[in-house]
């Protein structure tokens, strides 16, 4: 079996001949090989096709322009796709695809402001669509006011040392 300390050193790795960093997927190979290994079987619906009858050198420097070729090399020296961890995988997919979901509705609902419950018990001859409007006035005040920025900003200038609270470069 192919260890570290028994190949020796430097590291090479056999699919492109680039350092090596170690055994991955069962071969000898460089981080960008891994990845790219590792990518290519996650996302198997691609379809690769090899512009060059499938004869391609694969080395550090031409590793980049055909994925078939260096695909097919992969699994000539032995990569083996059974080895790849598929659950941190579809985590990642689930939380993009959440995320993608999320900005989705967020761009096309636009945001109904709920009135303000200032009184449980209201009386007043309000509208909902006055409610609204005053509940937007009410927020676009409390964005714009300076008042609780400044009372941050006066809370941490007064927990500094002294000597830094006087001088306004740091």
């Amino acid at each position: 079996m192919l260890t570290k300390r028994t190949a020796g050193l430097p590291l090479i790795c056999l699919v492109c001949g680039d350092i090596a960093r170690g055994i991955n997927y069962d071969v000898m190979t460089c981080m960008s090989c891994k990845i790219f290994f590792r990518r290519h079987i996650l996302k198997s619906d691609i379809k690769l096709q090899c512009q060059f009858n499938n004869n391609c050198q694969i080395t550090q420097y031409t590793r980049s322009i055909c994925s078939t070729c260096r695909l097919n090399k992969c699994f000539a020296f032995g990569m083996n796709p059974q080895l790849i961890r598929r659950s941190s995988y579809n985590q990642l997919q689930l939380k993009h695809q959440r995320l993608l979901e999320i900005k989705n509705n967020n761009e096309s609902q636009l945001p109904q402001p709920l009135p303000l419950s200032l009184l449980n018990n209201d009386r007043s001859n309000l509208t909902k669509n006055e409610w609204n409007l005053l509940s937007n006035v009410i927020h676009a005040y409390d964005e714009a006011n300076i008042i609780p920025q400044m009372k941050y900003n006066l809370e941490q200038q007064s927990s500094l040392p002294p000597k830094l609270r006087l001088n306004p470069s740091k």
